[in-house]
């Protein structure tokens, strides 16, 4: 159906019992948002409208999920609604919560997902070159005449460029896929480790630094990937295994690095750009997406 002015518009009663008045509620698209009101036109009477979509869009299938819902005087996020457009399969309004309700328990193994394991494992390689190269770079630099603040735009080079890879990166990731910046990062990584080992001047171990920061880092993509998956429940457990998984590779790669003593310096940090490039290869071959494309 469509309202006065020609919008779609969809009617819900509740038929009540003992002679009392039914209920009418009415589903109304306002041209940029859906709109729950008690009045058949919503512009009646503001004080009786019950909901809103809080993000605005241009089409009425494409609704935001994320709703405000009336609550005393005051409008507050909704947790538990669902609006289906009649003789389509999709939904006009469906919160995250539902969502996440609908995704099943995710099979385990040794504590993590066991489809997020190749993704752990890569991540868990590449944080051992981190731990591996890091208390290394600053003796590194420091013998290329490096002073304290040079050190600093050194070290620091990679999280600056690492602000804009996340955001660039992370809209990659919703329009290609997960995988995609994965393995972009994973790439970036061992790249950037193999040019730092490589440099001979200052600037070029500040600019192979930027290579790794330019794909906006695993941590982001991890999460990414654990949120797809995984429902409310699970979500925290998972995400917090995360930071375990770079902590412990934090702590093997300096164990790692005592164990190759005969080395310089230089060849320890060539031997960590060979750990995310493992990373690679395992992902590349056994990581599968986890985003799900809708049209």
């Amino acid at each position: 159906e469509h309202d006065i002015n020609n919008l779609p518009h969809y009617e819900k009663i509740i038929e009540k019992s003992n002679g009392q008045k039914n209920e009418i509620y009415h589903l109304y698209w306002s041209g940029n948002q859906w709109i729950i009101h008690q009045d058949i036109d919503q512009s009646s009477n503001i004080d009786n409208m019950l909901a809103y979509a809080k993000v605005k869009v241009k089409h009425p299938l494409d609704t935001s999920r994320s709703w405000f819902v009336k609550t005393g005087k005051s409008f507050e996020s909704a947790l538990n609604v669902i609006i289906s457009v009649p003789g389509t399969e999709k939904s006009a309004l469906q919160t995250n919560d539902t969502n996440e309700v609908d995704k099943p328990q995710v099979e385990e193994i040794f504590g993590i997902p066991k489809r997020l394991l190749p993704l752990y494992l890569s991540f868990m390689l590449d944080s051992i070159a981190v731990g591996m190269a890091m208390p290394l770079l600053p003796f590194y630099v420091m013998e290329l005449g490096a002073k304290a603040f040079q050190l600093s735009v050194v070290v620091s080079s990679n999280y600056v460029v690492q602000m804009f890879g996340c955001i660039i990166m992370g809209q990659v990731s919703d329009r290609i896929g997960r995988r995609f910046v994965l393995l972009s990062c994973l790439l970036a990584s061992s790249l950037s480790y193999f040019f730092v080992s490589r440099s001979t001047t200052l600037l070029g171990v500040m600019l192979a630094r930027t290579i790794a920061g330019s794909c906006g880092g695993l941590v982001p993509v991890m999460q990414t990937c654990v949120a797809d998956i995984s429902n409310n429940k699970e979500k925290p457990k998972y995400l917090g295994r995360i930071t375990a998984t770079f902590g412990l590779g934090f702590v093997l790669g300096p164990a790692l690095s005592a164990l190759l003593p005969g080395l310089s310096t230089r060849e320890k940090i060539r031997v960590s750009a060979l750990l995310p490039f493992l990373g690679f290869i395992i992902s590349l071959i056994f990581f599968k997406e986890t985003k799900t494309f809708t049209n």
